[in-house]
């Protein structure tokens, strides 16, 4: 859709905070010359890659920190251990007997010793009581069980965190004189709260947000659950518009993993965490009122990479004096034919 309008906007420009793995597929089908990517990341090997995958983008190698942030409140523990899913399977001699259903085979007896050692396992680990991320933000706590042990070979970043700068999202801004960010995109595995306490002043400006949050951990203002992302992002006047889950089945009926080569989310189980959506609104009395032309048609490209056309178009008509009316009548025409799209699928 969004070829059609490349000449409606200047560039989009993305911070992406946790930048492992690349940029989303929706920034990569942009043109060069229509993108300005920035990423940040712990890992130092991790950047050195994607420089010379994405050679017209800028990386950096940073911990990103809340102003006021200690190491203490930067290594929350949860009371409810991520251990208790399928990840920590990966360490069972059971693991066999769960996936191919030769459990439901056992003895009466056998099975009673079976449930035995996964409650013995489950109080041995409530002990413990480890973060509920594989955090890779808490690198320090790597060695600690399987999870943090395969996130390690995996990633093989960390070798010593002193190395590694720390700064704020605002004095990163200000530091390596990065301007007008439309798009902020944060995946730090538990210190996104962290990074949005030191990016007051970015927030200002930015249209949308992509951020990790979880559902379950410490009740705690200082916690990266949801509630508190949800409220720290509400008061800097954004919305939310879309849900993204990740599922886990617990350690005591796991399931299948949704990618065999990652010991990680499931198909089924309950919500751990998940991707959340900000737009940025306008309190009154329009919703997304004065975004003008450039800005307007850069979040109609966002909403519809992540199919809220609906929502798309109620920007495009609320800014629909900044359009001239051929332009107008052929984004608003997209839209309503993607939209349709979805309706005929369902």
């Amino acid at each position: 859709m969004i070829n059609e309008f490349l000449h409606l906007f200047d560039r989009i420009s993305l911070l992406d905070i946790g930048c492992s793995g690349g940029f989303d597929q929706v920034y990569q089908n942009l043109p060069t010359a229509k993108r300005n990517l920035t990423g940040i990341d712990m890992s130092k090997k991790e950047i050195e890659q994607l420089k010379s995958g994405f050679p017209d983008s800028a990386f950096y190698n940073y911990e990103i920190v809340s102003p006021h942030a200690n190491r203490q409140n930067l290594n929350f523990k949860s009371n409810y251990p991520l251990h208790r899913t399928l990840a920590y399977m990966q360490t069972s001699k059971y693991k066999h007997d769960f996936m191919s259903g030769n459990i439901l085979n056992f003895s009466d007896r056998k099975l009673l010793k079976h449930i035995n050692f996964i409650g013995q396992v489950m109080e041995h680990f409530d002990i413990s009581n480890p973060p509920i991320d594989a955090s890779l933000s808490n690198y320090f706590n790597k060695n600690q069980n399987h999870f943090y042990n395969y996130h390690q070979s995996r990633m093989g970043v960390y070798s010593d965190e002193a190395l590694i700068p720390k700064i704020t999202i605002d004095d990163f801004v200000v530091k390596h004189d990065i301007k007008d960010i439309d798009f902020l995109k944060i995946d730090t595995d538990g210190s996104e709260l962290n990074v949005l306490e030191g990016a007051k002043r970015l927030l200002n400006n930015v249209l949308g947000i992509k951020i990790e949050v979880q559902f379950h951990g410490l009740v705690s203002n200082k916690n990266s659950t949801f509630n508190v992302i949800d409220n720290l992002l509400q008061k800097e006047n954004f919305s939310l518009v879309d849900l993204q889950i990740v599922k886990y089945d617990r350690f005591s009926l796991p399931g299948h993993f949704s990618y065999p080569e990652i010991p990680a989310n499931t198909d089924h189980g309950p919500i751990m965490w998940a991707d959340a959506y900000y737009i940025k609104t306008n309190n009154s009395p329009s919703f997304f009122k004065n975004f003008e032309t450039n800005r307007a048609i850069k979040l109609i490209y966002w909403l519809s990479s992540i199919k809220l056309y609906a929502l798309a178009a109620e920007v495009l008509i609320e800014n629909r004096s900044y359009f001239n009316s051929e332009d107008l009548i052929k984004v608003y025409r997209s839209l309503l034919e993607l939209h349709r799209e979805i309706d005929d699928k369902n």
